[in-house]
């Protein structure tokens, strides 16, 4: 219960925060996105990291 109480604070807190995509005339508007991982390189736990944006 209280990691649902958590995650409902941080999403009452970010309710205002998002991203935003309007159309344009011209075409030349791209979405690109990346991703990173290092899969079980930490020695102490092996445990992986991944990021995106």
């Amino acid at each position: 219960m209280a990691a649902v109480k958590h995650i409902l604070r941080y999403v009452k807190s970010t309710i205002n925060h998002g991203c935003y995509y309007t159309r344009r005339k011209d075409s030349s508007l791209k979405l690109i996105g990346y991703s990173d991982s290092d899969l079980a390189s930490n020695v102490d736990d092996r445990k992986s990291t991944t990021g995106v944006i």
